[in-house]
């Protein structure tokens, strides 16, 4: 697979390498096999800011065309996880839907399971993967489009394309009515999440003379967070081992990683200048 990130989404037209007059299911067939080809497919990131736009404007409405900071979807899903998963943690506890006490404490999965809890948790987590997440992991294709192999570059996203549908599919298959198949989904998340953040992060590092200054930064500060994540997955699965899944180091490790990964997208996403939009499809000709 070949992503070439230099074919933007602004661009109003493309030529394609075998032009004719198609419609309906043909169309998709043709686009695809122009787009291979050709070695061109679509950019899933906007462009960046244009210049005399400041950086840090969320919002940037462009002839009708609304452009969404990735920073702000970052920040925001970050922020609606974390509060929502803690409170309905903590409320599950006040109302004793699951046990807190002592040296037992619910695992994620004990939680989000519940009763309304279990449409919440799906609510939230498709929304972060499907806002926040999967523009995250484009913009960071782009930022790394010829700074590293395409290889390494195609790798790093089929693993964030892995945590952005394996996230959401942990709170439709529950840990009661579907043990293994939960338990099968819910380690692809956390592995492949864990190793985009190790891997996109090390990459990073490896190349930050060929990044400005903030995001050198940027790229220290995630390289110690994916460092952290590393600890901390390891912690889990030998806890998990260990002790089992109720004992509150396991429980404890597994809410920790689980907020690391998620702040991981938000923290990349501070020098990150590229803005999600709307535009009108390629004119085929």
């Amino acid at each position: 697979m070949f992503i070439d990130p230099r074919w933007k989404l602004m661009t109003p037209s493309l030529t394609w390498k075998n032009p004719e007059k198609i419609d309906g299911l043909g169309s998709i067939v043709l686009i695809i096999e122009n787009m291979l080809e050709s070695n061109k497919t679509l950019n899933l990131v906007s462009d960046p800011v244009e210049p005399g736009v400041p950086f840090n404007t969320p919002l940037v409405v462009k002839d009708g065309v609304i452009l969404v900071s990735v920073r702000l979807l970052s920040v925001v899903s970050t922020l609606a996880f974390v509060v929502a998963t803690s409170g309905m943690c903590v409320k599950a506890c006040w109302d004793g839907l699951v046990v807190c006490e002592g040296d037992r404490w619910p695992m994620i999965s004990s939680v989000i399971c519940l009763p309304v809890y279990s449409r919440v948790a799906a609510l939230v987590f498709t929304f972060v993967m499907m806002t926040s997440n999967q523009v995250g992991m484009r913009a960071n294709y782009a930022r790394l489009y010829g700074k590293i192999s395409n290889s390494d570059n195609d790798w790093i996203l089929m693993l964030g394309i892995v945590t952005c549908v394996s996230v959401p599919l942990i709170t439709f298959f529950d840990e009661h009515n579907f043990k293994v198949l939960h338990g099968i989904i819910a380690a692809a998340a956390f592995l492949s999440g864990a190793s985009y953040a190790n891997q996109t992060s090390k990459l990073m590092a490896a190349n930050k003379d060929k990044f400005d200054l903030p995001t050198q930064t940027e790229i220290a500060n995630a390289r110690k967070l994916a460092i952290a994540i590393n600890a901390t997955f390891a912690s889990f699965a030998a806890s998990l081992a260990w002790y089992g899944s109720h004992y509150w180091t396991t429980p404890m490790f597994e809410w920790l990683l689980a907020f690391q990964v998620f702040n991981y997208f938000a923290l990349v996403s501070f020098t990150n200048g590229y803005y999600q939009s709307v535009q009108q499809f390629a004119t085929l000709y």
